[in-house]
């Protein structure tokens, strides 16, 4: 059963809200199933309404420079987008405007590794933070590291400066270049054939990694993903 929608109406200076939480897209949900974006109608549904509170959040913080935290919730808008009669009627209805599909994708993680925010820039813990004073706890589709199994599709991610497998001390690791190197993750040389199919910019499901057992490609996967090494790909 999908979660109910739980949010204060009066924090929303948005026209019929109970109506926008309440929007569904039939066409949508066959589209996202066609494309086994997702494996059932629930998971649509599901990904759908994060994509509202998205818009939500971006439009009550419009000074402020939103990311794109989740590569899933992003692709669920794509695809809206691409409706796009269907997705015009909805933005006019209910933001007055057409809402472009133009995220900026966040490349830092926790903690400050990677490339520092622009100054008007939302951090995930200040997206965290608006997100739950609006909604309630934040969906765990908002980590898209928790979605990876073995056929996850998967690639490289897109970061502002570049990226560089090395090997050090026995151990692989994956750092950004600058000065000095910001080690993103670092793991035994027997996941280096898997790190360099991985790093090479092509998208591949996890399950085809070599030299590794499937935990073992699904656990590495998952911390790349965490780290905003690799993202989730349609």
């Amino acid at each position: 059963m999908v979660q109910a929608v739980r949010y204060d109406t009066s924090t929303l200076p948005l026209a019929r809200s109970n109506e926008l939480f309440g929007y569904r897209s039939p066409a949508l949900t066959d589209k996202l199933l066609h494309l086994r974006v997702v494996t059932q109608r629930q998971e649509a549904t599901s990904l759908f309404v994060e994509v509202i509170r998205y818009l939500v959040i971006t439009e009550l913080h419009a000074a402020e420079l939103v990311p794109m935290f989740s590569r899933r919730v992003d692709e669920v808008w794509h695809q809206f987008v691409l409706f796009t009669e269907e997705y015009e009627r909805f933005c006019r209805r209910f933001f007055g405007k057409f809402m472009h599909h133009e995220p900026n994708e966040a490349t830092t993680v926790a903690g400050g590794a990677g490339d520092e925010p622009a100054a008007n820039e939302m951090t995930f813990p200040r997206f965290r933070e608006v997100y739950e004073g609006l909604f309630g706890p934040i969906s765990s589709a908002w980590y898209d590291d928790r979605a990876v199994a073995a056929s996850t599709r998967v690639r490289l991610g897109r970061w502002r400066r570049p990226l560089a497998l090395r090997t050090r001390d026995g151990m692989a690791e994956v750092a950004v270049l600058r000065d000095p190197p910001v080690v993103l993750c670092r793991t035994g040389l027997v996941a280096e054939p898997a790190l360099r199919l991985l790093m090479s910019g092509e998208s591949f499901h996890v399950r085809e990694l070599p030299g590794l057992d499937e935990e073992e490609k699904i656990a590495l996967c998952r911390t790349l993903v965490q780290a905003r090494v690799l993202q989730v790909a349609p």
